[in-house]
């Protein structure tokens, strides 16, 4: 089940059918749903993700962020996920509407209706993922392995063959076991190993010389105390050189704007004057 943890919006429950499903998503999508889904309730369709939001969760600049969430926003409708079962196969869109406010950095999601209530159905058997583990792997490879080896952790093994791998990656039956080892699997363990609190040895499953699976034990590492960076303080007013060239600048591009409405939304962002001077600029020059 996917729902809002009760005492830390850090952690994403999700259930470990949803995890060990087939779809195939890209990073910025994987980001954008993650913020979504660590807030989730059942009786709420819409969310709002800002900039701002995914800078300061994933580590990047506002104008990375930017273009994270407009590349989001723009292919996530179009993605979907095949969940099995023991007798069935569903086929499933995340999301029912996906809307881009490119003048305010921002995104609005809205959950696929079907889709909300076969989560809210989902009553058992669920997997607890800390969302700063997450917000620290850089490829959508890497996430996924991280979810579903978090899935198995129980257990403290679990044998996959090439046909689970090639299903949870949505990979096609050409993609050979060299490619899945050396492009998949090693890149993506070493980034689990580094940055979350997963110990994961995996070795090859072999019918004669043929690779047909892994196995792969997992452990926990002690745990560390994960830093958290403060955000900075907004600026009560333009109090520099640097704030008035800059709204200088963006009145270039955007003559209607004040500095009323600059240093309002940096509050609400919860950012610097400058940050969002510097955003608001380089997203003019995007459009």
């Amino acid at each position: 089940m996917i729902m809002k943890a009760p005492t830390d919006n850090q952690q994403l429950m999700k259930h470990n059918n949803i995890i060990r499903a087939s779809y195939k998503l890209n990073l910025s999508e994987i980001r954008l749903l993650a913020l979504v889904v660590r807030t989730l309730q059942p009786s709420r369709l819409n969310y709002e993700i800002h900039a701002s939001e995914y800078s300061t969760a994933y580590d990047v600049s506002l104008d990375t962020a930017y273009r994270a969430l407009l590349e989001a926003s723009e292919n996530l409708f179009d993605r979907r996920f095949t969940a099995y079962t023991d007798k069935s196969k569903k086929l499933m869109r995340w999301v029912q509407t996906v809307e881009y406010f490119k003048d305010e950095g921002r995104v609005g999601v809205k959950i696929a209706e079907d889709f909300m209530v076969y989560l809210m159905q989902l009553k058992e058997n669920f997997t607890v993922l800390d969302f700063n583990e997450l917000s620290k792997l850089k490829s959508a490879y890497s996430v996924r392995i991280f979810e579903v080896l978090k899935s198995y952790q129980y257990l403290n093994t679990v044998v996959l063959s090439l046909d689970d791998i090639r299903r949870y990656f949505d990979l096609n039956k050409d993609y050979s076991q060299n490619n899945i080892q050396e492009k998949i699997l090693k890149p993506a363990l070493s980034q689990i190993d580094a940055v979350t609190s997963l110990e994961v040895t995996y070795e090859p499953i072999k019918e004669g010389r043929k690779i047909v699976g892994y196995r792969f034990d997992i452990k926990t590492k002690t745990k560390k105390a994960v830093k958290k960076e403060k955000k900075p303080a907004p600026a009560e007013d333009f109090s520099s050189r640097v704030e008035i060239e800059l709204f200088k600048q963006l009145q270039q591009v955007r003559p209607a704007i004040t500095q009323e409405e600059v240093l309002k939304q940096a509050k609400l962002e919860g950012v610097s004057v400058i940050s969002m001077l510097e955003f608001l600029k380089k997203q003019q020059e995007l459009l």
